[in-house]
């Protein structure tokens, strides 16, 4: 579906499911759709602009993990009527396909039975991993990645090559990515993944390392794969079904033992 007319709507559906694109701007996206949900009104504006409207909780599966307790607190929110003069209500969960089976189903019944002007949002990287069942009760619409925008920030911030294409690898936000130059961690996580890649190339440290790995979260450990198919890109296909194990929650021995497995076959060559 066209997610562009979607802010334009007078009638908004009760659940979304946006599925990010690297380099799109879904953040931007949420905040004026949830805007528009309202009239003019500069005040509640402000406060959604600063994550401060009281009827509007979010919860990122892509920081931590999603408690069962934090969506029934939703629900026990949401069941009595808004302190605000719009009685709306709106909740945002980032990360949907990352939600345990045991949260997946709680929030089912919260949507099998929407209340009147209570909206969520759901943002996903990989629709396929989000169950059936939520996603028939979603409109979905596809985040086109923003071109024109990433090609100001890549000249404002002179990216090389290599930079330019971790970027679009790891990032799914432009205002993400827009923040972590700011305050430079972008830096600090490419250098990071260009150690870790020379580490395993060298094979002198890689016992050492492991002691780190096996204590990292499977986000994390995404993240890191994500970033390496960036510095071997031959490999990609191969660190991609890695990536895609991961659901499955694998020993992270067997994980490593793979991903080193996977580059010396292409350092030997």
């Amino acid at each position: 579906m066209d997610y562009t007319n979607l802010i334009k709507n007078k009638k908004k559906p009760h659940a979304i499911l946006l599925v990010q694109n690297t380099i799109s701007n879904t953040n931007k996206f949420i905040v004026d759709y949830i805007k528009s949900l309202f009239k003019d009104d500069g005040i509640i504006y402000k406060k959604i602009e600063n994550n401060s409207y009281a009827d509007l909780k979010i919860l990122n599966a892509y920081e931590k993990e999603i408690k069962k307790e934090e969506i029934l607190k939703i629900q026990s929110d949401f069941s009595v009527s808004s302190i605000d003069k719009y009685n709306i209500q709106i909740y945002i969960i980032k990360g949907v396909e990352s939600l345990s089976t045991i949260c997946s189903n709680t929030l089912l019944k919260f949507l099998e039975e929407p209340k009147q002007n209570v909206y969520a949002i759901f943002t996903t990287k990989n629709p396929d991993k989000v169950i059936s069942t939520i996603k028939s009760r979603c409109q979905t619409y596809i985040m086109q990645p923003d071109q024109i925008q990433f090609k100001t920030i890549v000249e404002e911030n002179k990216l090389s090559k290599q930079e330019i294409d971790f970027a679009k690898s790891l990032f799914y936000d432009l205002k993400e990515l827009q923040d972590s130059l700011k305050t430079n961690k972008f830096k600090e996580l490419f250098n990071q993944i260009n150690e870790v890649n020379q580490i395993i190339k060298d094979g002198v440290k890689t016992k050492d390392y492991y002691n780190i790995f096996k204590n990292l979260s499977y986000q994390e450990i995404e993240t890191i794969l994500n970033g390496l198919m960036v510095f071997n890109p031959k490999k990609t296909n191969e660190i991609i079904l890695l990536i895609n194990s991961l659901q499955h929650n694998p020993i992270k021995s067997i994980i490593y033992a793979k991903l080193i497995t996977i580059l010396n076959t292409l350092w030997n060559q």
